[in-house]
């Protein structure tokens, strides 16, 4: 990739593309690797708010776009994960996430112990599909819990 990719604003280039997933995920990947040489090892992990505005050149809204350009941004660490040397690992510090590239096997343990919790979660989930089997849940009654009926406004 040319160097226009790093002077040129990340959003602007999504939108050029077309909405092509296979040039977003390489490109975000581009630059997500540029903005980790700065955040290796935990003790220099970055937030997820920074990560985002330093991707993008903004601050993280609630809304639909945001959470799909997040989406990408996930993807794009996955990218890192699996097509390049840059191993990136998250961590949940004290109400938000952080960032980094693993440096240190104290680094990979912390990492692999949110792996361990994905897996028991993933291991509950897999419960809960025996047990909607096997009670029949598709033949239940289907209903929004009322806290989120609230929320959407149905009543």
């Amino acid at each position: 990739m040319s160097k226009s990719i790093i002077k040129t604003n990340l959003s602007r280039q999504l939108e050029n593309s077309g909405g092509n997933a296979r040039k977003i995920v390489p490109m975000i990947a581009f630059k997500l690797m540029l903005v980790m040489k700065n955040h290796i090892g935990s003790k220099n992990a970055i937030s997820r708010d920074k990560l985002f505005a330093k991707l993008f050149a903004k601050v993280e809204e609630d809304t639909l776009s945001d959470w799909t350009r997040w989406e990408f941004i996930k993807k794009a660490m996955s990218y890192c994960r699996s097509k390049t040397k840059c191993y990136i690992a998250g961590i949940w510090n004290g109400g938000s996430w952080s960032y980094y590239v693993v440096r240190s096997m104290k680094d990979a343990e912390m990492f692999n112990e949110n792996l361990d919790r994905a897996i028991k979660g993933l291991q509950q989930q897999k419960r809960k599909t025996l047990k909607a089997v096997k009670e029949r849940w598709y033949n239940k009654n289907w209903e929004i819990p009322e806290k989120d009926k609230k929320l959407l406004m149905l009543e």
